[in-house]
């Protein structure tokens, strides 16, 4: 059989952003989910009048900017708290989840099935790991309600309304993901922080089946490097073969890096994308 031998290149580490901290020109995930219901046939009827835009809290970290009166709800019990509170049966064909990347000023949308009642949560401000929104619903374009609200990193508003016959009952869940503190930070030109650089690499083992089979090619892998420069978790972005990928990552996890920092001089955790090429010879 003839002689192979591997050719392990390290490429240039592509780089891409996401800023450190919470940033207001930082996308921010926001996760909202809308609830339609309706009083059940036969039954008593709501036991508590739902005033257009009424804020309902599930969570301490949640406050009212509208001074509406407020429900405390079990989390893991949402739907059967609404319930029985309003003595309605939430329509599942009719529920709607979204989830957007928003920057203060963007708007997400969803509409109930039949397509009368449209939801529109407006991202206002962040400050800190407080978000501020808008919850405007509105019936053919029609307003109905709009509230102001913040929410807490880690926390979930429950926004309630009232419409005719296709939605009586109208509650929306708003959910931002903040992104956690030690986080890492994916880099650009533009981020601030100087780039990791490459120490030490040990050249991964070419699989011998793979290499009987004459597969070769580029791994390109999304790994984290930690703040005493060591690669840690690592992520498969594109690869010709589950063997390669093994190989790529198991010697990425022995790479020593001088790590990324910032304007201060401080290390920083990031994202780093690596690609290693495969080649026979």
């Amino acid at each position: 059989m003839k002689h192979t031998r591997l050719s392990a290149i390290f490429l240039s580490l592509i780089l891409a952003l996401t800023a450190a901290g919470f940033a207001e020109n930082t996308p921010l995930m926001t996760q909202v989910k809308l609830k339609v219901g309706a009083p059940e046939q036969g039954g008593e009827g709501p036991t508590v009048n739902l005033a257009p835009g009424t804020m309902i809290a599930i969570d301490a970290g949640v406050k009212t900017l509208s001074g509406a009166k407020l429900w405390v709800l079990e989390d893991a019990r949402l739907n059967e708290q609404l319930e029985s509170t309003f003595r309605i049966r939430l329509d599942p064909e009719k529920a709607a989840t979204k989830t957007q990347a928003l920057k203060p000023g963007d708007t997400l949308e969803l509409t109930v099935a039949d397509g009368a009642v449209r939801v529109e949560v407006k991202l206002d401000e962040i400050d800190g790991d407080l978000a501020s929104y808008h919850v405007a619903f509105l019936h053919n374009d029609h307003l109905l309600s709009e509230t102001p609200l913040s929410v807490k990193s880690g926390a979930r508003a429950v926004v309630g309304a009232r419409d005719g016959k296709s939605a009586p009952y109208l509650f929306v869940v708003l959910e931002p993901v903040h992104p956690k503190k030690d986080a890492p930070v994916r880099l650009s030109k533009d981020s601030g922080l100087s780039q990791p650089k490459l120490l030490h690499a040990t050249p991964p083992k070419y699989p011998e089946d793979a290499r009987d089979d004459k597969v070769e090619g580029l791994v390109i892998l999304e790994t984290e490097i930690n703040t005493k420069g060591e690669a840690e978790k690592s992520k498969v972005l594109r690869s010709p073969d589950e063997r390669l990928s093994a190989a790529a990552r198991e010697a990425v996890r022995s790479w020593k890096f001088e790590p990324a920092r910032n304007a201060e001089g401080e290390a920083v955790r990031v994202k780093y994308v690596l690609t290693v090429k495969f080649q026979l010879e």
